[in-house]
């Protein structure tokens, strides 16, 4: 056996390495062809869970601007129910002052005279 390599034996070597080379470099391209059309895809979803992201929080927004309303207007109704309950209460108090008032008077002036609703 010769150990000795001549130029064609190299040649030969390189062109089995350049084949090799070319099929892995194919490989390869194929391989990151299909990573970037995945990664578009993970991309275009991405993006569409972020638009769907957006829209609800808008409706969470505006529900919450709608329950804020709500809670105003209902403030206000209790207001007015503390203010009426108040008043009532104002004049329960005047009508008992002003009927034991009358009944005194009327001791007094000796005109006391039976309740007749009819």
């Amino acid at each position: 056996m010769n150990n000795v390599a001549t130029r064609d034996d190299i040649n030969e070597v390189l062109s089995v390495l350049r084949e090799f080379m070319t099929l892995v470099d194919n490989r390869f391209n194929a391989m990151e062809s299909r990573f970037d059309g995945r990664m578009n895809n993970l991309e275009l979803r991405f993006l569409a869970m972020d638009s769907k992201f957006n829209s609800l929080e808008s409706r969470f927004s505006n529900i919450e601007t709608k329950a804020d309303d709500i809670y105003v207007t209902i403030d206000g109704f209790i207001g007015r129910i503390d203010t009426y309950e108040a008043e009532s209460a104002a004049r329960d108090i005047q009508f008992k002052r002003l009927t034991a008032w009358a009944r005194k008077a009327s001791k007094n002036t000796n005109t006391l005279k039976p309740y007749n609703p009819n």
